[in-house]
């Protein structure tokens, strides 16, 4: 692929045009328990990372 295809190669989203190099996703910090503030870790942060939220507190049903 050449250069020159570069712009034909990003993806489209919607209504926003995705360009490969540049971050899509808002920077929310690291998913972490609402009430306690404590982050998730493992497979937790790999699932709550990318919803893109604007911030990343959650709760579960029994808190």
């Amino acid at each position: 692929m050449s250069t020159a295809s570069a712009p034909a190669a990003s993806s489209r989203n919607g209504n926003r045009t995705l360009i490969p190099w540049k971050k899509a996703w808002a920077e929310a910090g690291h998913p972490q328990n609402f009430v306690t503030k404590r982050p998730y870790t493992g497979i937790n942060t790999w699932l709550l990372a990318p919803l893109d939220y604007a911030q990343n507190y959650f709760l579960s049903f029994k808190q």
